[in-house]
C-alpha cells in the first residue's frame, strides 16, 4: 500500500513539476514576444530618420501644391495603391527576378489601357511599377514591352485608385 502511495505521490510531485515548468516557458514567451514588439516598434521609430530621401510634410504640401498649381486641378493628383498590394508585387519581383530596384513609372490611359468599363480613365495620368532584374541569365532592365526579349506578361502592378 505505501508503494502505491510512493508512486501517487511521484507521479504528484513531477506533474505539479511540468505543469509548472509549462507556465515558465509560457511566460518568458509572451515576455519575449512582448519585448520583441517593443524592440521593433523602437526599431521601426528610429530607422525611419535614416532612409534616404524622407520629406517633411511642409515639403510635400508644397510640392504637391506647386505640381497642382502647374498641372491644374483637374490633373491626376495622386494614385493610391494597397501597401498589401505593393508588398506582394516587390516580394514577388524580389524572389523572381532577385530585383533590388523598384521604378515608379508614368503613363496616360487610352482606349486600350483604361481599366475601367465604361472607359472613364482615357486621359488620366497614372503610375505603374517595374522592378530591374538581377538574374545571371538575364541580367536586362524589365520594361513593359516584348523587345527587351524578357518575361513581360505580369512583371508591372497598375491598380491604384486615381484622384481625382
Amino acid at each position: 500500500m505505501k508503494k502505491n502511495s510512493y508512486l501517487g505521490f511521484a507521479a504528484f510531485v513531477a506533474l505539479t513539476a511540468i505543469i509548472l515548468i509549462a507556465c515558465q516557458k509560457d511566460q518568458a514567451k509572451n515576455t519575449a514576444t512582448t519585448a520583441a514588439g517593443d524592440e521593433s516598434t523602437i526599431m521601426n521609430t528610429a530607422s525611419t530618420a535614416t532612409i534616404p530621401g524622407l520629406i517633411s510634410g511642409a515639403n510635400a504640401k508644397e510640392l504637391r501644391t506647386v505640381y497642382i498649381n502647374v498641372a491644374g486641378p483637374n490633373a491626376t493628383q495622386y494614385v493610391a495603391f494597397s501597401l498589401k498590394d505593393i508588398t506582394n508585387f516587390l516580394n514577388s519581383m524580389k524572389s523572381k527576378y532577385k530585383s533590388d530596384s523598384v521604378y515608379v513609372n508614368f503613363g496616360v490611359y487610352d482606349y486600350n489601357t483604361d481599366p475601367t468599363a465604361d472607359k472613364s480613365e482615357i486621359g488620366k495620368t497614372t503610375i505603374f511599377f517595374t522592378v530591374n532584374n538581377n538574374l545571371p541569365s538575364k541580367g536586362n532592365f524589365i520594361k513593359t514591352n516584348s523587345n527587351d526579349g524578357g518575361d513581360t506578361s505580369y512583371n508591372s502592378l497598375n491598380h491604384g485608385a486615381i484622384w481625382p
